[in-house]
Formats: C-alpha cells, sequence, structure tokens
C-alpha cells in the first residue's frame, strides 16, 4: 500500500521553520522516564548554523518491494483503520508512517503535505545513528576500544573551565550510555532559556569546548543524565579517529552501502557535524537504518555493521520507572502484548520522529510528525493495537 497525500510543494516553506525549531529541539523517550517534559517553550535563536548540505534528490540505487499487507501474513483491515485515523487526525500531527515486514513495504502512507520525497528532521534519531557510525569505526580498528578515555581523541579539550580528575575516566562508553558525568540538566529546564544548557551549547563558538568546561556532578558511570553534549562529542571523536569529516565517514560505510544519497545534515560554526540532532532523511531512508539492524548488520549480502555492536547497543544499561531501558544512544521501549512482554528498540526524536526495530515479528516501523510541544506519543498504542495486532501467522 503505497499513499501519498496531497503536494509536497507546502514543504519548501518549512525549511525556515526547521531552521528554527531545530534550536530548539528536545528528544525524549516515549513518556519522559525521569520526569515531565517541559511546556513548549519560545526557541533559543542563533544566526550562527550555516545552512545544511543536501545531498541529491529522492531515493537512489535499491527501492524497497511494495506489497499489499495480505502477502506478508497481515491484516488488511487493521492498516486502513489505522491509516483513517491517522488522515483524521486521531493520533495529533504524523506526517508519515511506513511499515516493513520481511524486507518489503506493507504499508505507506503520508499526511498533511508530507510525501515519500519529503526531507523530514529526524532529531535525536541522529544520536542513534552516529552511534552506529562508532560502531563501524570500531570494527575497522579506527576505533580501538570503547574503554578508551575521551581523552585519546580529544586531548585538546583536557584544557577547560572546570579541571576535574573524573574528566580523565569518562570513556567512550560512558559517552555511548549518557552516563559521562556532567552536571547537565537539559530537560527539567525549559528550552529558549539562558539556563538550559543546550541553548548555551548551540550559542557557543565551540561546542565540545563548552561541553568540557561543564563542571561534573557524578563518578562516570554512575548516573544517567540525557545529554546532547556528549552526543555531540561522536562527531568529534570520529573525526579525529576516521581522520576524515563525520559526514564523508557516514556517506562511505553507511550511506552509500545503504543507497541513502538525499539528506541533509547541521553543521556547528566551526564545521562538526551536529551528531547529537542535526540530521533530515526521507521515511524510506530511516527504513532502511532500521532493517539493517534488523538484519544483524548485514544489507544485501554485505556485513555494514558489526553483530555484537547492536547487541550492546539494545542492552539495558538504565531502566526508568516506567520500563523504558537505554543502551547505546538507542531506547528500549517494554510492550506487553496478548500477556507477553517485549523489548522493542528504538531510535527517538524530538516530535516524534521514530525508528522502531520489531525481531519477534520480523519489522520496522517509521513514524514521523510535528508535535513539537510535549503533548504524550501514541505511537505504543499504534504499534500494540493495529500493526503487531495485524499479524496473522
Amino acid at each position: 500500500m503505497y499513499k501519498t497525500r496531497r503536494s509536497s510543494a507546502i514543504n519548501i516553506l518549512k525549511w525556515p521553520i526547521f531552521l528554527w525549531l531545530s534550536l530548539l529541539f528536545l528528544t525524549a523517550c516515549l513518556e519522559n522516564p525521569a520526569r515531565p517534559r517541559p511546556e513548549e517553550e519560545d526557541p533559543p535563536t542563533t544566526e550562527e548554523n550555516p545552512p545544511a548540505d543536501t545531498t541529491g534528490n529522492g531515493e537512489t540505487g535499491f527501492v524497497w518491494p511494495i506489497v499489499e499487507p495480505g502477502e506478508k501474513h497481515l491484516n488488511a483491515e487493521r492498516f486502513t483503520t489505522l491509516d483513517q485515523k491517522i488522515a483524521n487526525g486521531d493520533y495529533g500531527q504524523i506526517s508519515s508512517l511506513l511499515v516493513v515486514r520481511d524486507s518489503a513495504l506493507v504499508f505507506e502512507s503520508y499526511y498533511r503535505g508530507w510525501s515519500a520525497t519529503s526531507l523530514h528532521p529526524v532529531y535525536s534519531v541522529t544520536k542513534s545513528i552516529a552511534s552506529g557510525l562508532i560502531g563501524i569505526a570500531h570494527d575497522r580498528d579506527l576505533i580501538s576500544t570503547v574503554q578508551d578515555p575521551i581523552y585519546t581523541w580529544l586531548f585538546p579539550y583536557k584544557n577547560n573551565a572546570n579541571p576535574d580528575e573524573r574528566k580523565d575516566r569518562i570513556t567512550l562508553e560512558h559517552v555511548l550510555k549518557m552516563r559521562a558525568g556532567f552536571a547537565w540538566d537539559e530537560w527539567s529546564v525549559p528550552y529558549g532559556t539562558a539556563a538550559n544548557p543546550l541553548n548555551q551549547m548551540m550559542s557557543s563558538r565551540d561546542w565540545l569546548q563548552f561541553v568540557f568546561d561543564f563542571p561534573m556532578a557524578a563518578e562516570p558511570g554512575d548516573e544517567f543524565a540525557y545529554n546532547s553534549g556528549c552526543s555531540v562529542m561522536l562527531s568529534g571523536i570520529l573525526n579525529e579517529a576516521t581522520e576524515t569529516t563525520t559526514r564523508a565517514f557516514a556517506v562511505q560505510y553507511l550511506f552509500d552501502p545503504l543507497d541513502i544519497g538525499n539528506f541533509g545534515w547541521d553543521a556547528a560554526t566551526n564545521g562538526m557535524h551536529n551528531t547529537g540532532f542535526g540530521l533530515r532523511m526521507l521515511p524510506r531512508d530511516m527504513a532502511k537504518i532500521g532493517q539493517l539492524y534488523l538484519q544483524d548488520g548485514i544489507w544485501e549480502g554485505e556485513r555494514i555493521l558489526p553483530s555484537n555492536w547492536i547487541h550492546n547497543s539494545w542492552q539495558r544499561y538504565t531502566t526508568f520507572e516506567n520500563g523504558t531501558g537505554y543502551g547505546y544512544q538507542w531506547w528500549i521501549m517494554s510492550l506487553e502484548f496478548e500477556g507477553q512482554h517485549y523489548d522493542v528498540p528504538y531510535a527517538d526524536g524530538w516530535g516524534q520522529q521514530y525508528i522502531f526495530v520489531l525481531p519477534d515479528w520480523n519489522m520496522v516501523v517509521v513514524s514521523t510528525a510535528e508535535k513539537y510541544s510535549g503533548e504524550s506519543s501514541p505511537i505504543r498504542e499504534i504499534i500494540r493495537d493495529f500493526i503487531v495486532a495485524a499479524v496473522e501467522d
């Protein structure tokens, strides 16, 4: 099933809005596990972030096979009902929903002016993709071990405003787990205010220097603190370890093999690509990322991502009260279905951008939306009551 709703011409008008919104950025899990999300705030503004670089037009190379749900043992009526509910606005400002099963698109629909050729900001989905790039660099022996201190690659930042011997013990793995120990809080401080560290970082001329200047609050490894600054460190580490730009490395070892040619990637003022929340992608290409992980890192017979990296990325290094977990820049959703419990890994971006990987059903679910006011996400209900419930085998 392939549907494109309305013209994509309206999206030309959305790019200034995207650039404006990207400065506000807020990511969270399905329900913020630590505390309620802050209410919508006026976004921080800066004129120092240059326009994103964009490559190509539309899909290249690989094209998804498109089949009816019934061909993959799925109840088509469930998807018809779901499609109508989304179109009616029952689930808010969802702009696309794609479902892949057994390596084929069984459902694809776009809403509210978006189309298959519309690049969509994915915000913190970028973090999960950056984690994969670290895994690729590790597999190629460009990064020897995630147990090495971050100063191995970012030694110049050892000179910072708040020297602390605990910073010497921050490893790459601590950064991947969001357990670096910085006194960083971007969840409870309102966005768009001078007190929010994310706003401060984006207004600075050197994002990495700003992060390293931050004081410490805990021994590395002891406490989870969501920190987009740590995710930005991944770009600095990749640049140093690979001796090229993060974007160039991604193109060569991830995007080109997956035939992802049309994307945008924002950069900081010093040219460092934003691995925290800077990507714009086609939903079909987001599905390729999910499918690569579902296929244990193999794409068309070629190993792209090491299997053990996927395994490590989906471990619960932190589990919150609502059952949500956090791995290597990936979230893990607890899903109860027909009396059984399932762990479902997913990438999550502000505004409810998602890549879900459902190994138990051999499925990938991608959804994009424009729900920036912090309202609760309907995606758990959608997956449980319509997508998984549609399985008939």
